[in-house]
Order: C-alpha cells, then sequence, then structure tokens
C-alpha cells in the first residue's frame, strides 16, 4: 500500500468524552506508523490546549486551531492570526452579552474574567453524570484551566480562533454578528440551555491545513484519511479521499462522510484502520 496521511480530530474520535485515549487508538496508531503512514491531529485545538499525552505519542504533526496553525515534524510551517481589531470587536460584543469566552493562540489561552468558573462548573457537572470518569475529566481539564490567562489585557496579535461558552444568544445572532469575516460553529459542550460554540475566520478550516500538509510532504489528496465527530470536522471529511464520520458523532457530518466507524470507546478508530488495510 502507498504512504497514506491519515488526520484524526481529538475530542469524540481520538479521545473519549472523557479525555481518554483507548488502548486500541494507541495500538493502531503505532502500527499504522510503523507500516509507513503518516498520522497528524487535525483540531479545533489551538496548540496550547492539546494535552502533553498527545505529544507524547510523537505524531508525524499537527494541524490546530481548526487549521489556523500547522506543525511539521515539530516545526510551524503556517499560522494565521485574527486581526487585533477584529479581536476587540469580539471581546467587547462577547462582553456586552455576558458571554464567556477565550482567545487561543499557539502558546497559550487568554481567557475572559469568569471563564475559569465557566469550565470548572462545566467539569463538576459532568462528574456528577459520569463519576467513574472523574480522574479522566481533572486530568484533562484542571490543568488546562491553571494555565489559562484571565488578567491583564487579552487583546492580542496572535491568535489563531475563538471558544465562547454560556451564551444566552441563539447561534443565529452570533453568526449575523460576525457574518463578513468569521464562520460561528455549535460546540459539542455546555451547559443544558447554553450555547457554546467556536468562531474562525473564514477561508481557515480543517482542509486548509491538510492542503498545507499534503503540498509539503508531496502526498496526493488520493492518499489520505480523516476521521471527525464535529461540525468542524464537515470540510475535513469532504476533502479527503477517504472521511470518516464516528458513530457518537454530528449528523451533518454523517451526512458527508464516506464512511461510520464505531465510538473512541467502542474502538472505532482500530476498527476502520482494519477495515482500510491501514494495519
Amino acid at each position: 500500500m502507498n504512504k497514506k496521511a491519515i488526520f484524526l480530530d481529538i475530542d469524540g474520535t481520538l479521545v473519549n468524552h472523557h479525555g481518554k485515549i483507548p488502548d486500541s487508538a494507541r495500538e493502531a496508531i503505532a502500527a499504522a506508523r510503523k507500516n509507513g503512514h503518516v498520522i497528524f491531529v487535525c483540531t479545533g485545538r489551538s496548540r496550547a490546549e492539546i494535552p502533553e499525552e498527545i505529544f507524547k505519542m510523537n505524531l508525524d504533526g499537527i494541524i490546530g486551531a481548526a487549521g489556523g496553525y500547522v506543525e511539521l515534524e515539530g516545526k510551524a510551517i503556517h499560522e494565521v492570526y485574527i486581526p487585533k481589531e477584529e479581536v476587540t470587536h469580539i471581546v467587547n460584543f462577547f462582553e456586552a452579552n455576558h458571554i464567556e469566552f477565550y482567545l487561543e493562540a499557539t502558546s497559550q489561552v487568554y481567557s475572559s474574567k469568569g471563564g475559569k468558573a465557566y469550565l470548572m462548573a462545566m467539569m463538576n457537572a459532568n462528574i456528577a453524570r459520569y463519576p467513574d470518569a472523574k480522574e479522566d475529566l481533572e486530568r484533562n481539564m484542571l490543568s488546562f484551566i491553571a494555565h489559562m490567562q484571565d488578567e491583564g489585557d487579552i487583546i492580542r496579535e496572535d491568535i489563531n480562533k475563538v471558544t465562547f461558552m454560556g451564551a444566552q444568544l441563539s447561534l443565529k445572532e452570533v453568526q449575523e454578528e460576525f457574518k463578513e469575516n468569521f464562520v460561528a460553529i455549535p460546540g459539542s459542550y455546555g451547559r443544558e440551555g447554553e450555547l457554546c460554540g467556536e468562531l474562525m475566520l473564514k477561508e481557515v478550516h480543517k482542509a486548509t491545513g491538510i492542503e498545507i500538509v499534503l503540498k509539503a510532504l508531496g502526498i496526493e489528496q488520493k492518499d489520505t484519511y480523516a476521521y471527525g465527530d464535529s461540525y468542524n470536522d464537515i470540510e475535513m471529511l469532504q476533502y479527503v479521499a477517504c472521511g470518516v464520520a464516528m458513530s457518537n458523532g454530528a449528523e451533518a457530518l454523517k451526512k458527508v462522510a464516506d464512511d461510520i466507524t464505531d465510538s473512541p470507546d467502542e474502538d472505532g478508530l482500530y476498527k476502520s484502520f482494519k477495515k482500510y488495510g491501514l494495519i
């Protein structure tokens, strides 16, 4: 088999919804790389949000901030930043509407004043719902929250993407406010009855990051696979030769996918890698 490039979303794909990487996924990735294939995480998270556990897997690179950041073999080869005046617009709008948020840069995450408290409350609610997953949930969230910066001037020139949380507005209202330069998509987290989501620059998405990787490595589009579960995976699954949605994924994603595999906890990645002869 020719060398294939495989792109993996993190949340709900490589890791389960408690933040744990199944042993079967680790095994599948190691075997695929041994067979000569290259594997990248392709995530909406900024580099600063990616858990250390994933870096320890020594993958071939990172597409972060939903295409706004590309790293190959430990070296950044592409970064896109939101203009500072647009960051100011975002912060002012969210603060005026009492919406918590965090601004995602490559090396740091900058939070609204109530952002940390919101995330802590969300984590505690998940622990109450899934007490057996307490250790995994705390491991993934506490370190992230502790390293968020919420003091001083958070309006910066190196922001790739924005996550917002706890909005009482509709997604349509957020989209309308930022329609000129941004795409607003819903997130799969947050408290019931509240809108959470992401703001990304138009024309920047996971597929644009993949295109940059393929050009750098000289790999053809026909030799690509991608796996995801959320709205920000739609362009990625449409772009690659074989786009696979997780069974726990959004229905909108499943409609554009070439195939559907089982959830992370049901060994979805391993089964699909096996099915397509990657391992």
